[in-house]
């Protein structure tokens, strides 16, 4: 089975969110859903908020569904913006 890298925006409740805690938050939700986050990057928005940006991989049979509720179940998530999908080559 292929793989899929998927670009996911995680915007937390307010800007006083711990955003490492945020972070180990979706990591330990993405692997409850057999899904790794590859790389993540901490973006400013405004007024001090930040938005996590995640590169997840995952298996392509197992759709992103199941992952984007299991990361908006996440108490500090505001919303989480699914930004692109790609399948891996290699």
């Amino acid at each position: 089975m292929a793989e899929v890298l998927i670009k996911i925006k995680v915007m937390p409740e307010d800007a006083e969110t711990n955003i490492k805690k945020l972070l180990e938050s979706c990591d330990k939700k993405a692997a409850e859903q057999g899904a790794t986050i590859a790389q993540h990057e901490i973006q400013p928005v405004a007024f001090g908020l930040n938005a996590l940006m995640l590169i997840v991989i995952s298996e392509e049979s197992k759709g992103i569904t199941s992952l984007e509720e299991a990361l908006e179940s996440i108490p500090e998530v505001s919303t989480i913006e699914v930004q692109d999908v790609r399948r891996a080559i290699g």
